[in-house]
């Protein structure tokens, strides 16, 4: 949650930085270049699945991590440019952050079918506290300092992060790239495991956009721009709920129509901030409401995508029950 909460927080602080410096454009720009790196997963996966221990490579990570945001956060005043080349460096790291962490699942819960959806929906709890802590330590730390000061504050927790992942397990299965190399090869993979991907990578991209969103939701409003960060944390609330609800009854059903439901239900509910342009009274109000849905399809996708990867995965990429290590 710390490393996650630090992820989910810099990215909303790049926004609000590089617009208060030079406009949303800007604010888009550093957004974009946090995130784009994300595609070198199959490569951090190579380099997780080199180790037997994963906590040195995620420790050293999330390290690398929070050098490069506080790099962003003092170049951004001379540089948009040069922020934005140290925010993509902190980028690189963004796949061990989020599906490093997730790679070691299966060596956590032993079970399949219902328990094994109970961890998926426990996975995707991380998402929604981390996004509802991360954008509003941002909101108070952009309102006391700057923005600036903020996004090099999330620096903190991923300081934080590095110390406790070192006590994460000893693996025996190489878990992640098996992971990452079944997505990266899913052209090859069955086919409902390939639309999975597809619709994995196209909402992850519509959802991505949420904290740029957010900004100019604000901004149109007349708003101080921390308040893009409340609105975010609002995001990060709903999945929280989305979340706590999946753990109490996780999803049933064939995981790709669950897939199918949760992308119909992000994408309308991505549209409903526009809902709130044509009403300056009520236009707070709904954008909170509209930014809670959001979070909620995101979660309740992330769980869905989850348990598609699982089922649909050939069983080469899967961990032997014998591979799994011992609760203890």
């Amino acid at each position: 949650m710390a490393a996650r909460s630090a992820d989910a927080g810099a990215i909303v602080a790049a926004v609000l930085a590089g617009t208060a410096v030079a406009g949303p454009a800007a604010g888009g720009l550093l957004a974009a270049a946090l995130t784009v790196p994300h595609l070198v997963g199959p490569l951090a996966g190579r380099l997780l699945d080199a180790r037997r221990r994963p906590g040195p490579v995620l420790a050293a990570a999330f390290a690398w991590y929070a050098v490069f945001v506080v790099l962003a956060a003092v170049l951004l005043p001379v540089t948009v440019a040069g922020a934005a080349l140290a925010l993509a460096g902190a980028g690189c790291a963004g796949p061990l952050v989020t599906g490093g962490l997730s790679s070691r699942l299966a060596g956590i819960v032993q079970t399949e079918g219902r328990a094994q959806r109970r961890g998926h929906a426990l996975d995707a709890l991380t998402y929604g506290v981390s996004a509802t802590i991360g954008p509003a330590a941002v909101a108070v730390a952009a309102t006391t300092m700057s923005p600036s000061g903020a996004l090099a504050g999330t620096a903190l927790l991923l300081t934080v992060a590095a110390v406790v992942v070192l006590w994460l397990p000893s693996g025996r299965e190489r878990r992640f790239a098996r992971c990452v190399g079944q997505r990266s090869a899913s052209a090859r993979g069955p086919r409902p495991l390939r639309r999975t991907t597809i619709a994995t990578i196209g909402s992850a991209a519509a959802l991505a956009a949420a904290p740029v969103i957010a900004t100019a939701f604000a901004a149109q409003r007349g708003s101080d721009p921390a308040a893009a960060a409340v609105l975010m944390s609002l995001y990060g609330a709903g999945g929280l709920v989305a979340s706590v609800v999946l753990v109490a009854r996780p999803l049933t059903g064939d995981p790709e129509r669950l897939v199918r439901v949760g992308v119909a239900f992000a994408g309308a509910a991505l549209l409903l901030p526009l809902l709130a342009l044509p009403m300056p009274q009520a236009g707070t109000a709904i954008g909170g409401v509209a930014f809670a849905l959001i979070g909620a399809a995101s979660s309740a996708l992330l769980a869905a995508t989850l348990a598609a990867r699982t089922e649909y995965s050939p069983a080469r990429a899967r961990p032997p029950a014998s591979s799994r290590p011992s609760p203890g």
